[in-house]
């Protein structure tokens, strides 16, 4: 059986209309396709409603803010951290009302942690992808926060079965060494695959143990030989 789902960007800033749309058409599809709804996403709200900014916003005790060039890590939660996760809590509170009594799959998605600690910077350097240390500790604090949002699906909607997606389209660069650096005139060293596959499994494992029927690792649509290895070691 095919199974079809809707990741992508919704247009629009109404959480209520996109969240029962997505519903509606995934749950009235033809009795050889398995649709599957997911958590809609409406970057249109903002800056703070980003794939970027919604993944991060799961990290415990690793606040971010906005900075003047894009996403980076900060030494206190500030207003920024706090409308991405009011978003976050608002698309909730609006799951649980437009999806009450359903029951049947239900999918979301995180960008990666070593997409996101590509994108990601330091509260004081280069992107966090240049920080041994940050970057074992970003990959702890995702996994964490992947097992909690889990669980907070699974109690908006009683009746769901959660699969999470982890979306790693910079992996080919994260394995390649071919990110620059922040002044642009250096790479940043390529992560060594040993490392690269614990990361992608500490998020796997902590959304199956909070409850994840499925993880699935999706790598983007660009493809390498090493990316793809990473991903199918995982165990998504």
């Amino acid at each position: 059986m095919t199974g079809v789902t809707l990741l992508g960007p919704w247009p629009g800033t109404g959480a209520a209309h996109a969240q029962r749309t997505a519903l509606e058409i995934l749950t009235e599809v033809p009795d050889t396709v398995e649709g599957l709804p997911a958590v809609v996403q409406l970057p249109a709200r903002g800056p703070w409603a980003e794939s970027v900014p919604r993944t991060a916003a799961l990290l415990t005790d690793m606040p971010v803010d906005l900075g003047p060039h894009g996403w980076q890590l900060a030494d206190r939660p500030g207003a920024d951290l706090e409308r991405t996760r009011s978003l976050i809590r608002e698309d909730l509170e609006v799951l649980a009302a437009v999806a009450h009594g359903y029951r049947g799959p239900l999918v979301v998605s995180v960008r990666g942690p070593w997409t996101l600690a590509a994108v990601l910077y330091l509260a004081r350097g280069d992107r966090v992808l240049s920080d041994h240390g940050a970057c074992r500790d970003l990959v702890q604090s995702l996994a964490e926060g992947c097992a909690a949002m889990v669980t907070q699906l699974r109690e908006a909607v009683p009746g769901s079965a959660v699969t999470l997606v982890v979306r790693e389209p910079m992996l080919p660069d994260v394995l390649a060494g071919t990110l620059s650096t922040f002044s642009g005139r250096g790479r940043i060293p390529a992560v060594p695959s040993r490392d690269v596959d614990d990361g992608l499994v500490a998020a796997v494992r902590a959304a199956r143990a909070a409850g994840a029927v499925q993880v699935v690792a999706h790598g983007g649509g660009r493809f390498a030989s090493r990316a793809l290895r990473a991903l199918s070691a995982s165990g998504a």
